[in-house]
């Protein structure tokens, strides 16, 4: 599953679209509202696809306060103890490739031609890594990209 978080008046090519696969935006969902509760709390529904989304200026609020978080180093820390987490996960054979690295096309689970990106090819995977997700500084610095431009957005 993924989510298509379109600009609302895009002033930016950045900021027409934003599209990431649930194991992606879940936890930067997470993270922002935790980090800007204040700012996320219009939008009810940051994990689902139901058109959910903020206004312009809460848009360039979030924007503004992710800056923040990442200068300061927050970020990081969170990304640190995200992965730390997962270290923690017990591996199993990998449930999408069935443990042997590559799979079928999506919607189909199971060995097949294309390298697993569930357990990037490897076949064992950390057991609920999906509750998880993943979580990078990067990826919070391509949203702020996106939110400077968006003109406000919804979720899709």
């Amino acid at each position: 599953m993924a989510f298509e978080i379109v600009g609302q008046r895009p002033s930016t090519k950045e900021g027409e679209y934003f599209r990431r696969r649930s194991m992606w935006w879940a936890p930067l969902a997470d993270y922002m509202c935790k980090v800007a509760p204040e700012i996320t709390d219009q939008c009810e529904s940051w994990q689902t696809n139901e058109g959910d989304g903020l206004d312009a200026e809460r848009a360039a609020a979030l924007a503004n306060r992710l800056d923040v978080e990442i200068r300061e180093g927050r970020c990081e820390r969170y990304a640190r103890i995200h992965k730390s987490m997962q270290e923690k996960l017990p591996e199993e054979p990998c449930f999408y490739c069935k443990g042997t690295g590559t799979k079928e096309s999506a919607p189909q689970i199971g060995a097949g031609d294309m390298i697993c990106d569930y357990c990037n090819g490897s076949g064992i995977a950390r057991r609920l890594l999906w509750r998880l997700g993943h979580f990078s500084v990067e990826n919070v610095q391509a949203f702020v990209v996106f939110l400077r431009g968006c003109g406000g957005f919804i979720i899709l």
